[in-house]
Formats: structure tokens, C-alpha cells, sequence
């Protein structure tokens, strides 16, 4: 069985760097420090998950729409009393356009 030759360059190539590694990992060090401050470094042997059981998001969002309808009858019937009713329905109109006519 023949190997192309990208193959074995590349086995010869892992074998080297396998090599070189081998010769300077005598040379690491491995440092525990404590670390003050309000950074928490977490080293991967260790590992913790937090599964935490919260509320459905239905009564955010029923919340929601009760405090929205307040505010819009809230809001309606402060203009209305204020201003009058023709205010609130011109609020929600289109306004003039600008062009000038010309005779």
C-alpha cells in the first residue's frame, strides 16, 4: 500500500512538532495565584451549572397590557377633559400638507 506523498510530509510533520514540543514542555511551569479583586477565573477542570426553575412569561405580558390599556384611557380621558374630544381624534389625523398653491 503506497501513501501520496502530502501524507507522509504531513506524518513527518506532526512527528516533529511532537518532537519539539517533548523537548521544551519540561521547561513549563504550572503557577496557582490568587487572584483579589472582581474577576473570578475558573479553571476547566472544574465546572458548575445552575438550572433555575422562573415563571412563564404570561404574566409579563398580561401585566403588559393591563398597564398599556390604563395608560391609553388614562391618557385619552386626561385630553379629552383638557382639550375636548375634537384634540384627541385630530391627534391621530394626518397632518396639512406644506405645498403652497399657486394661483
Amino acid at each position: 500500500m503506497f501513501l501520496p506523498i502530502w501524507v507522509i510530509d504531513w506524518c513527518v510533520l506532526v512527528y516533529t512538532d511532537l518532537q519539539e514540543l517533548a523537548d521544551h514542555t519540561h521547561e513549563a511551569n504550572v503557577q496557582h495565584e490568587v487572584l483579589d479583586g472582581m474577576f473570578t477565573f475558573y479553571d476547566s477542570t472544574k465546572a458548575k451549572l445552575n438550572i433555575y426553575q422562573v415563571a412563564s412569561v404570561t404574566f409579563d405580558l398580561l401585566l403588559l397590557l393591563v398597564l398599556g390599556s390604563y395608560l391609553i384611557v388614562l391618557f385619552s380621558f386626561l385630553v379629552i377633559t383638557t382639550r375636548g374630544l375634537d384634540d384627541l381624534i385630530s391627534l391621530f389625523r394626518r397632518p396639512p400638507s406644506r405645498k403652497v398653491k399657486t394661483a
